[in-house]
């Protein structure tokens, strides 16, 4: 008599004691890749936007406005780039998508669809393209339903991944979060796009091209922030269909085992070590970052609230040494900001190291170390010029400092879940950094109203705490995780754990 988990080997495929035949997945590296690119193309077509906006506001600056009808080409032109970047990252996450659901039917019992993970990305078009036509245009209401339609349904495929995720047995978690973070992009480049098509904005120009400039640098930076996460969603689903398969050709015994546990053994060539002491330079690495958070603040609603006070009752000549002044101090936060996050990566390939000598199941620390200091090397090759080249060099080499960070918090994840933790807190903690930095970018360079001051003001300070509390959250419980022996480590034995433990944010 069969078992239920016996399977018997046919061709290409493993059938298995229910009847379904399991298939070996088809490559996916090429389209992963090729729609990372597309994503990361976005992000640099962002901030290029950024450099134009920056351009005119620099010629009001020298009192040469710019030409209406100049403007107003050159955002044409840029406009039809990223029309043609924005096809292209669709039809690439599409065909992405459709290797990925049908990856994870050839592997396992996934509910999804190869034509739905498709037809996804290309109905969010349509989709536009009918509201624009019907309900923008009978309201007269701009490009408002369009976008907001073009938004919610632009979920249908990320909710199919991240289903693909569950079916597997990982976690949804990180689509999710991929698709905020395109959200928020998406909703900046429409607030800094917004009008210019029909020329120069009608009222204050100057301070207008200023907003765009930032709304586009920061949108460049959530794309990177996205296009990081995408390769993280599609590097775990990648090994998600590799353990189903790895599964499907292991043979069964008749005794059954509890679904989602795993069975580990110790490695021949593993050594389990004593961790390298961190809790000094995590202690050093908090301080630290509760000055940065603090200074950012304290300068916000001191410096920079009576600069702005003293503008508006004696004038921009009046306020213009407290202004300087204020954009002085921002500078040294942002050098104590800077300082803290190497002391940061410096923990935290300590702490990596640590997890690897507590199990093999977490992410090598070489692979960690690499993430957080491999963009660095591009900032030697930088340009020393002032024109506008250097400067997308600069901003290219932040970008992709930007993304190892991104990707070097995940790994830092995935090496608390591989310990028995939660690794989403870094995850949490990264997203709070995000909006403290760009938060104060904003109040430190255009913000000129006090109720602007004081409503992004309030986030800052919001995201100044949630970053301090989850910041020595995340760091605390993984040190103490590498510091206890790991049940990953025993061999051998089986035990029950959740079905999400190859998530990297579970």
């Amino acid at each position: 008599m069969t078992s239920m988990a016996e399977t018997v080997n046919e061709g290409d495929g493993v059938r298995s004691g229910r009847g379904f035949a399991a298939r070996a997945p088809l490559p996916e590296l090429a389209q992963r890749w090729l729609a990372f690119a597309s994503l990361v193309l976005l992000g640099i077509l962002a901030v290029v936007f950024g450099f134009l906006f920056k351009h005119n506001f620099d010629l009001y600056e020298r009192g040469d406005p710019p030409i209406p009808g100049v403007f107003r080409g050159q955002v044409i032109d840029h406009l039809v780039y990223g029309q043609v970047a924005l096809v292209v990252a669709m039809a690439a996450l599409a065909i992405w998508s459709g290797v990925v659901v049908a990856n994870a039917r050839r592997v396992f019992y996934s509910l999804r669809s190869v034509p739905a993970a498709v037809g996804g990305w290309l109905f969010v078009p349509l989709v536009a393209f009918a509201a624009h036509e019907s309900l923008d245009r009978a309201l007269k209401s701009g490009w408002i339903i369009t976008i907001a339609a073009s938004l919610l349904f632009m979920y249908v495929p990320h909710g199919t991944i991240g289903g693909t995720a569950r079916d597997l047995g990982g976690s949804s978690y990180l689509a999710r979060v991929w698709y905020v973070l395109a959200l928020l992009a998406a909703l900046l480049m429409w607030g800094a796009l917004a009008g210019t098509s029909s020329g120069l904005p009608s009222s204050d120009p100057q301070m207008a091209m200023r907003l765009k400039a930032y709304l586009c640098f920061v949108a460049g930076l959530l794309l990177f922030a996205a296009a990081a996460t995408f390769f993280a969603t599609a590097q775990n689903l990648a090994a998600l269909t590799h353990h189903k398969w790895a599964d499907a050709l292991a043979p069964r015994s008749a005794s059954r085992i509890p679904i989602g546990s795993v069975e580990v053994t110790r490695s021949a060539e593993f050594v389990s070590k004593e961790p390298l002491p961190t809790h000094a330079l995590r202690v050093v690495v908090w301080c630290g970052l509760f000055v940065f958070n603090t200074a950012a603040v304290a300068a916000t609603f001191d410096l920079r609230r009576r600069a702005i006070h003293v503008e508006t009752h004696d004038g921009s000549v009046a306020a213009h040494s407290l202004l300087a002044s204020a954009t002085q101090m921002f500078n040294r936060i942002v050098v104590l900001g800077i300082a803290t996050h190497v002391m940061y990566v410096v923990w935290a390939m300590a702490a990596a190291t640590n997890a690897r000598r507590r199990t093999l199941l977490a992410p090598s620390a070489r692979v960690t170390a690499l993430s957080f200091v491999g963009g660095a090397a591009l900032f030697p090759f930088v340009s020393r010029d002032h024109d506008t080249f250097a400067a997308a060099m600069m901003v290219g080499a932040i970008g992709v400092v930007c993304i190892g960070f991104v990707v070097g918090q995940l790994l830092l994840g995935r090496a608390s879940v591989a310990l028995g933790g939660s690794g989403r807190i870094f995850l949490m903690w990264l997203i709070a950094e995000f909006g403290l930095c760009s938060t104060m970018a904003y109040v430190s360079r255009v913000a000129r109203v006090d109720a602007e001051l004081l409503t992004i003001g309030g986030l800052l300070a919001g995201f100044a705490v949630l970053s301090s509390v989850l910041g020595w959250l995340a760091m605390d419980r993984l040190d103490k995780r590498c510091g206890t022996d790991s049940g990953a480590v025993v061999s051998p034995i089986h035990f029950a754990m959740s079905r999400s433990l190859t998530s990297s944010q579970s």
